[in-house]
């Protein structure tokens, strides 16, 4: 796989696909981690024949949890989110993309193929798979908020135009103005806090100029604050680091796990030591977490660690080695205690949604 998260690659050949008489079982992927659980990807070549009467011919493809999920009930509920598509070896556009979700909770947390496409491709009619099929997956998991959706999209129409009455703050940037609510500010962030209460002289004034941030960032920023949500559309890699910037300034921590999420989506040995550079510049502990398990990983550690790049950030840096190495100990531990030692454990996250449908899963 290119990056240690975002969508994976997981191949399906001409020969896996023959060696395998139909129904006699599945192919397994690497394992990845997500959300602190290990996942794998699950392919029938020639259709899952608990699903697939005999007469058909598909294959199918599932998301597998590994290992036991947690016991304690503070880790409970959560989403996991598969999602899959087929890239083809003659060059044609993706195709097949499908979606399905799974809540664990506490009285369902044994479930170990929480979803999956039991007719994702018909190997004969859909795709020549001598030509070169391979599956793009990845799983997502994500913590269920309490009040859901629906309080960040309440809280997001305080924004809007027409209630600009309602506000009693504005922040002009770069000759652009933004109204907004000095106690949500407050709450959210405790750099507004001590610049709109305390004895900062700005806690007196109805309108404040900002520097060194730009009117596009600061928006997506605001938004942030009173939604809990960055927009659907994935915004560049330097639009993340501009954000994690004013994430890292006005100390929210929720704005800089979003970033980190979503920088783990372009996350590959030509990004890595750019993204781990801006983790240890703004102070984003789950993004250097990331990039040092990236860079640890076993087929990406030569190609990085080579570079200038990475000489000189941990000349600036020295104790991202040491991480570096604790991580690969650490890695290499997990594999023998799922009894492979070839198994890579990696995390994943992010990257953008693909056309999508829902599957009910049938009843484990």
């Amino acid at each position: 796989m290119s990056s240690s998260g975002g969508f994976m690659a997981f191949e399906i050949n001409s020969s896996l696909h023959n060696y395998l008489a139909v129904g006699q079982g599945a192919v397994y992927s690497e394992v990845v981690s997500a959300g602190g659980h290990c996942w794998r990807l699950a392919c029938y070549p020639h259709g899952d024949p608990s699903h697939v009467p005999a007469p058909f011919r598909f294959i199918s493809v599932y998301l597998e949890l590994v290992g036991k999920p947690p016991s304690h009930a503070d880790a409970y509920p959560f989403m996991v989110t598969f999602t899959a598509f087929a890239a083809h070896g003659d060059g044609a556009p993706p195709s097949h993309h499908a979606e399905c979700g799974h809540v664990y909770t506490r009285g369902n947390h044994g479930l170990k193929r929480p979803c999956g496409f039991p007719e994702f491709i018909g190997d004969y009619t859909d795709i020549p798979i001598e030509r070169g099929l391979t599956v793009m997956w990845r799983v997502r998991v994500t913590r269920e908020k309490p009040g859901g959706p629906e309080i960040g999209h309440q809280l997001g129409r305080l924004l809007d135009p027409g209630l600009a009455t309602w506000t009693d703050v504005s922040f002009v940037v770069a000759g652009e103005t933004f109204r907004a609510h000095r106690a949500l500010l407050a709450a959210r962030s405790p750099v507004f806090e001590a610049q709109l209460f305390g004895a900062m002289l700005e806690s007196s004034s109805a309108s404040i100029t900002l520097e060194d941030i730009e009117p596009g960032t600061f928006e997506t920023m605001l938004r942030f604050i009173y939604t809990d949500a960055l927009p659907d559309d994935p915004p560049d890699l330097e639009a993340l680091r501009r954000l994690l910037v004013a994430a890292d300034r006005f100390a929210l921590d929720g704005l800089k796990r979003e970033c980190a999420e979503r920088l783990l989506g372009s996350m590959s040995t030509d990004t890595v030591v750019d993204m781990l550079r801006w983790a240890c510049t703004y102070n984003c502990a789950e993004l250097r977490e990331e990039c040092v398990d990236f860079v640890a990983a076993r087929r990406n550690f030569n190609e990085v660690v080579l570079t200038v790049g990475f000489m000189e950030l941990v000349l600036e840096s020295p104790s991202i080695l040491d991480d570096v190495k604790e991580s690969a100990a650490r890695q290499q531990r997990a594999k023998e205690s799922l009894g492979d030692s070839d198994l890579p454990i990696r995390r994943g996250m992010a990257s953008p949604y693909y056309g999508y449908y829902y599957y009910q899963p049938a009843a484990a």
